[in-house]
């Protein structure tokens, strides 16, 4: 994988994908590498599209009580383009969403909800529409509610394990439970704009968001390190699968055995996830995962180890649910747009 990179622009993607928060002198200490080098080859890695920069914002806290995934068959009769250009404009609608990702005949989405009350609102609406548009192709879209209270997210967007893995680099991978409730939210104003400026502006340096908030760049970078600390800000480096060679995304949807007691076995969700795995979200009867690959094969190993690790520890009656996305043949519809929520839930107006 990512054959068109060197092996120094393999090691420095690695590195600020694994340590985002690591300024490049600490991140060339840590790979052994000279700063310049490591700062051009980080720069060339930018320009060129091979990641972007997200800012996650940790809401549980601060009134957001769930992670929400939707996901839907669609009628095969419409096409692709046609269909996302019908149904980009209620996804940009919900500032609830953030992520949305479509195919020839399927789509899932992820979104940050503040009440159940909202998220099935806006589930109606969209099964609504998708159903008078006759978008659908059979039932209805499937909702599965992630509340943070009794869930655990074990990986978001983290691609240091597949990145690892994929350029044969030998590293103790990072996992932590994320999202995880605390009972610590209250921020003031300024804190609150900063906040919000960190997310919609992830790129800027507090210098450059100084110039963009009614805020002095002193505030912001006292600010920033403060919901650093406190885990209510995170930053990502999302590398581009697609300039990476990957060729395939695999979604599952586990359902546990209703008769099978929750036991620290299936509590740990490194006896499914793999190298592979970059999103894994679960609560006591419900997985999801997203994964990556380099080809088809691959997926079908890694599908089958999965299976069956659940079918020998009888954790499942029915075969998960797979859907494979071909990297090539689909459109992000809506990509980690963490801004919009992040505003509604902080209170920051229209």
């Amino acid at each position: 994988m990512g054959d068109s990179l060197s092996a120094n622009e393999k090691k420095v993607l690695y590195a600020i994908v694994k340590d985002p928060d690591l300024n490049n002198r600490q991140l060339a200490l840590k790979i052994r590498m000279k700063p310049s080098t490591l700062a051009s080859i980080r720069q060339r890695l930018f320009t060129e599209g091979y990641y972007k920069t997200v800012r996650v914002p940790f809401l549980q806290n601060l009134g957001c009580e769930m992670l929400v995934v939707v996901y839907t068959s669609f009628n095969p009769a419409v096409h692709l383009e046609e269909r996302v250009k019908i149904t980009k404009e209620m996804i940009d609608a919900f500032s609830e969403i953030f992520y949305s990702l479509g195919e020839t005949h399927k789509g899932f989405s992820l979104s940050f909800a503040g009440d159940y009350t909202t998220a099935s609102m806006i589930n109606d609406i969209r099964t609504e529409t998708f159903a008078k548009l006759r978008l659908l192709e059979g039932r209805s879209p499937r909702k599965v509610v992630f509340p943070f209270q009794i869930s655990r997210v074990d990986r978001f967007w983290n691609f240091a394990p597949l990145l690892a893995e994929a350029f044969g680099i030998k590293d103790e991978p990072r996992e932590e439970r994320l999202f995880a409730p605390d009972g610590r939210g209250k921020l003031s104003r300024t804190e609150r704009l900063v906040f919000h400026g960190l997310v919609r502006h992830p790129e800027l340096t507090d210098a450059a968001l100084g110039r963009v908030l009614p805020v002095s760049r002193h505030t912001i970078a006292a600010t920033r390190k403060k919901l650093e600390r406190a885990g209510l800000v995170k930053t990502l480096i999302m590398p581009d699968l697609r300039k990476l060679g990957f060729k395939v995304i695999c979604f599952y949807h586990v359902e546990y055995s209703l008769g099978k007691p929750l036991d620290t076995s299936r509590a740990d969700p490194s006896r499914i996830m793999s190298g592979a795995t970059f999103f894994m979200a679960s609560r006591k009867y419900d997985a999801i995962m997203l994964s990556a690959y380099a080809d088809y094969d691959q997926a079908k190993m890694d599908n089958m180890h999965k299976i069956q690790h659940l079918k020998e520890s009888n954790y499942i009656n029915e075969m998960p649910v797979i859907n494979e996305y071909s990297v090539n043949n689909t459109i992000v519809i809506k990509e980690m747009e963490f801004a919009p929520i992040t505003k509604k839930i902080l209170g920051l107006g229209a």
